[in-house]
């Protein structure tokens, strides 16, 4: 047998996550890494794998027969700065990982497959990621960004009132989706509401974050409430939108739970014209293609949410879905963009314009801190979920204005 020649690699982008990759994705029997850049000052001078991060200008591109961008996130940028020194095409490659479909580094149909082949571990799954990834991309890039609405529900506000709310009885106490938390939000002229539905009380679905706030409603002492009568309530409120975060087990259970919605509408509603405010006033959180098809069914409008979904951080995924059905909203986990304890911004942003290009506005779930609120915002998020903040907080309200039905 005769024995590969083992390449010659620079590595370009590198920290503590890209290197766990490295170690498992790279074969060193098949690839040498020579040098590790990058153009983060603070990066150099460190050492990985014995080897000293240096500077792009002092390092010899001819050294190695590739390079490999790490920092996938500016692959685009690296590539066209390489290409701006003498640097071939050709030589340039990202990082292929399971991850890759996360990123959006436009059509890299030229991949070079035989490199994935001589230098990685598993290649042979690899090379069904890039396929992935491809077929992504390719649909991704054919969408049109979604049609402006000024009027529409997510324009309300940059705060949604999350579980109901987090003031019960002048205290703090989140995921309470309690009586006392709904009528302080209203209070509060919340005009975009969230409210958590599960369990069964008396036959009917009752509001609940999980089945443990059954239990905890009578020792706190706060007010259970079941899905008829938050209905019933922001009847009163017709500028009001309420989202529903259904707690399904499958998708029959799911669409019961939008059957009991509309049933209850057709219940309440004092005639025809009063039914169709209140379900446009109802916003069905989706959380995949099935449960998007369900609520499509029963027309409401709709709101992608990530967190049950195990292609959640594919935004690519993300913006197909929302555009195949309409859907003008995405809710994203906050930790995904935030600054950390250490005031670190989160590299998660760079993901965000893949949705906001494509005009799909993002809500982040959730935040009581007024620092996360102007990040997120400066980097291009619509609003958040919070438990504490209200609409006098960020300056939407002024001067003591009114909200709801009394406007």
């Amino acid at each position: 047998m005769i024995k590969q020649k083992v390449i010659r690699v620079i590595f370009w982008g590198i920290n503590e996550t890209i290197l766990k990759f490295i170690k498992n994705e790279i074969d060193p029997r098949k690839a040498k890494i020579v040098a590790f850049v990058d153009s983060n000052k603070n990066r150099q001078g460190e050492v990985y794998m014995g080897i000293t991060v240096r500077s792009p200008e002092i390092v010899d591109i001819d050294s190695a027969e590739c390079i490999i961008v790490g920092a996938l996130s500016a692959y685009q940028g690296i590539k066209q700065t390489l290409t701006e020194v003498g640097c071939p095409e050709a030589k340039i490659h990202p990082f292929i990982t399971p991850h890759l479909p996360q990123y959006c580094l436009g059509d890299i149909t030229d991949i070079n497959e035989r490199l994935v082949e001589k230098i990685y571990f598993e290649s042979a799954m690899l090379r069904q990621v890039i396929a992935k990834y491809k077929l992504l991309y390719q649909e991704y890039h054919s969408i049109a960004p979604l049609v402006e609405d000024k009027h529409a529900w997510y324009q309300k506000s940059d705060l949604i009132a999350h579980a109901c709310g987090g003031i019960v009885n002048g205290r703090h106490f989140m995921y309470t989706n309690s009586k006392e938390a709904l009528e302080h939000s209203l209070a509060q002229h919340f005009e975009l509401i969230e409210c958590d539905v599960c369990g069964i009380m008396t036959g009917e679905p009752v509001l609940a974050h999980s089945y443990m706030n059954i239990y905890e409603a009578e020792e706190a002492g706060y007010t259970l409430l079941n899905l008829s009568d938050v209905l019933l309530r922001i009847k009163e409120y017709p500028k009001v939108s309420l989202l529903l975060d259904i707690k399904w087990t499958d998708y029959h259970d799911y669409e019961s739970y939008v059957v009991f919605t509309d049933q209850e509408i057709a219940r309440i509603a004092e005639s025809p014209v009063q039914a169709q405010q209140m379900r446009d006033q109802i916003v069905l959180e989706v959380y995949d293609e099935s449960t998007i098809q369900i609520a499509n069914k029963y027309g409401y409008k709709m709101a992608l949410t990530s967190y049950r979904n195990p292609d959640g951080h594919i935004f690519m995924n993300t913006a197909i879905l929302c555009h195949r059905y309409h859907i003008n909203v995405a809710l994203v986990p906050n930790d995904f963009f935030a600054i950390d304890s250490g005031g670190m911004k989160s590299h998660g942003a760079k993901f965000l314009p893949i949705l906001t290009d494509k005009n799909i506005k993002v809500f982040c779930f959730s935040t009581d801190s007024m620092k996360d609120y102007e990040h997120l915002k400066e980097i291009g998020v619509k609003g958040i979920f919070t438990n504490y903040l209200t609409r006098v907080n960020i300056g939407e309200i002024k001067n003591g204005a009114l909200a709801g039905g009394d406007e």
